[in-house]
């Protein structure tokens, strides 16, 4: 056997998650009736592996692989002539996959118009990007008709546990970690992969760590010249620009964004730019934990920047804007419910006639259609609907329309009718992980000079509008209400952080949240709630996102204090090190390292906890 098949079988054997995939460019590319195919999806996310393991699969000998970028028609052809003249006489054809062809785009108009159309049948072409293809390629004579378009998504659960699996991580702990940390993303996963194996014996999966790993990484292989340009474009949502250079003030430089702009992970959006979320979310956890200081100086100017642009432009574009500053002001639970989510392309549009059907179950929304029939959203994914939205100004005659919805039928006949006041009905999404969609939908409506009536039958977005400042109307249920026709959203995050007096905690009721600390040490990033409640339990200044690293090295400061006290206290801290912060061992095993029986363990662990609250509070 050669090396190159061993390296064939070895992608072969790792290469998990897209059988669908693989399926539809079966089809598509064995189909009599010649077309292109165009793979799309941001960086990290396994198009070329796809393609690659395709082509070994199903043209194993005639590829025809191009990735390079091309400025002049003639080096185009000099890199692909010989090579389609060599095997254009295979029984199967040809597959041409032009990779990357962006990096193509001084001769991509000749490619479609001249190149490409005199090609024989037998050659198939596929082209991948971060992007679909440009909107001349759809509405170029004929070639609407021609193109299929397919965009690769993150890896699903199921694939995530079988490339583990492949890997050999059995561990539960372990496998929960860098799922979380991955977020679907091949690329991610690989890297959290190898730094598992690379980790030393026992030794703790440290999220941070592979973090830094991952990003010196990737800038490195990018050769990004400018980390804090990337910082600072991940605390938006959706960045420009004019944002960046801010926030950045006299460390802007215009070619270093230009730069970010072509980063593999960055896409284009509809208002803006975007790092894609696993990415985004990794560079703001590097930052909190690395530069703390640094990211509440860069959040607060980005704060007085998206203030900035709500005041100055029209109501009717100030959606965005607000996105933004919800997004820069909402705790924890609206930043992992709102802006990390799977479905990015969620198609939103308004209902039509032959939408109808789907509200059978609902027909109040169907009579509501007939009289406002603008003021119905639905959301699809995957050729399904997810949900629907009504936005509506709450005036007599939707009231009438309305009167017989159950949950509206007790507001509307006792609660006065107002001027400015406007209806969300938000419905249950099909998939929970497209919440974040709508409601980023129902934020862009959210603008000044408005009263906002929510209402929603769906649990977990109660505790969203309660913390965006909504009041909960008691005397109705699942009806949420914010006036914002005197104020802004920058007033009402100023208004809530002013308010907040968290009432003291006492000695046993900390000792409580202590415990739960340690037994989520390794990871707190996670356990949103439990910081929440520390830092309102405890008057903490901090934000929750930086309340991990406050914690670690509160807890560890404690128990090297306890470690150079008395036997005592060395015992404290040496049984609780080895139990939660390294973990190396069962209670079982702990127990006779310490030379205690298993029930002195249990008692002196309880005691121990005791003991670091104790000292955690005095200081």
């Amino acid at each position: 056997m050669h090396i190159s098949e061993w390296l064939t079988q070895t992608a072969h054997h790792f290469f998990v998650g897209r059988e669908k995939e693989m399926e539809q460019l079966r089809s598509w590319l064995f189909d009599p009736q010649w077309n292109l195919v165009h793979i799309h999806g941001y960086g990290g996310i396994g198009k070329t592996a796809l393609i690659r393991v395709f082509s070994q699969r199903f043209f194993p000998s005639n590829t025809i692989y191009l990735s390079q970028e091309f400025q002049e028609r003639e080096e185009f052809l000099s890199a692909v002539s010989g090579k389609l003249k060599e095997k254009e006489q295979g029984q199967h054809g040809v597959l041409l996959v032009l990779d990357s062809i962006e990096r193509m785009k001084p001769i991509e108009r000749w490619l479609r118009e001249e190149w490409i159309p005199m090609l024989s049948t037998k050659i198939r072409v596929v082209t991948i990007d971060r992007q679909p293809l440009d909107r001349e390629w759809v509405q170029e004579f004929g070639w609407g008709h021609l193109i299929r378009f397919m965009k690769v998504e993150p890896f699903s659960r199921v694939a995530i546990s079988h490339y583990m699996s492949l890997q050999g991580i059995k561990e539960v702990t372990s496998q929960e970690a860098i799922e979380r940390f991955s977020g679907g993303v091949p690329l991610a996963l690989q890297e959290a992969c190898k730094y598992w194996r690379n980790r030393g014996e026992g030794e703790a999966l440290q999220q941070d760590q592979l973090i830094q790993s991952l990003l010196r990484s990737i800038i490195s292989e990018q050769a990004f010249r400018d980390p804090w340009m990337l910082y600072t474009a991940a605390l938006f949502w959706r960045f420009n620009e004019e944002w960046l250079k801010e926030v950045m003030e006299e460390h802007y430089d215009h070619s270093i964004f230009k730069q970010l702009c072509k980063f593999p992970f960055v896409t284009l959006a509809e208002e803006g730019w975007t790092i894609v979320p696993p990415l985004r979310r990794w560079i703001l956890r590097d930052l909190i934990v690395r530069f703390p200081s640094k990211y509440v100086e860069f959040k607060k100017r980005a704060l007085t920047v998206i203030q900035t642009s709500v005041a100055s432009v029209p109501q009717h574009l100030q959606g965005h804007a607000v996105v933004e500053m919800i997004q820069l002001s909402g705790d924890e639970p609206v930043q992992e419910m709102c802006f990390i989510d799977r479905y990015l392309d969620l198609e939103e549009r308004q209902v039509k006639e032959t939408d109808l059907h789907l509200f059978k179950s609902d027909p109040i929304i169907a009579t509501l259609w007939e009289v406002e029939p603008a003021t119905v959203k639905v959301f699809w994914a995957q050729s399904q609907m997810m949900a629907y939205v009504v936005f509506v100004e709450f005036n007599e005659k939707i009231r009438r329309t309305l009167v017989g919805d159950p949950l509206l039928t007790d507001y509307i006949k006792t609660a006065p009718l107002r001027e400015e006041e406007y209806l969300v009905y938000i419905s249950e999404p099909h998939e929970p992980q497209t919440a974040g969609s709508i409601l980023r939908y129902v934020f862009r409506q959210m603008v000044r000079r408005k009263i906002i009536t929510v209402v929603t039958s769906v649990p977990s977005l109660a505790p969203i509008f309660r913390s965006l400042g909504f009041q909960d109307l008691i005397a109705y249920q699942h009806i949420f209400q914010i006036d914002l026709r005197e104020r802004d959203w920058f007033e009402v995050f100023m208004e809530r952080n002013h308010m907040r007096s968290p009432r003291p905690i006492d000695g046993q009721s900390f000792t409580i949240l202590i415990k739960k600390l340690l037994t989520k040490y390794h990871f707190l990033e996670h356990e949103l709630k439990l910081l929440q409640s520390f830092k309102d339990s405890t008057k903490q200044s901090h934000e929750v996102t930086e309340l991990p690293l406050f914690l670690r090295q509160k807890i560890d400061q404690a128990l090297q204090s306890m470690a150079s006290s008395h036997k005592e206290d060395r015992l404290y801290s040496d049984l609780l090190t080895k139990t939660y912060l390294q973990k190396n061992d069962s209670h079982e095993g702990i127990a006779e390292e310490l030379n205690i029986s298993l029930s002195t363990y249990y008692r002196t662990t309880k005691k121990a906890i005791e003991r670091l609250s104790a000292v955690m509070m005095s200081r």
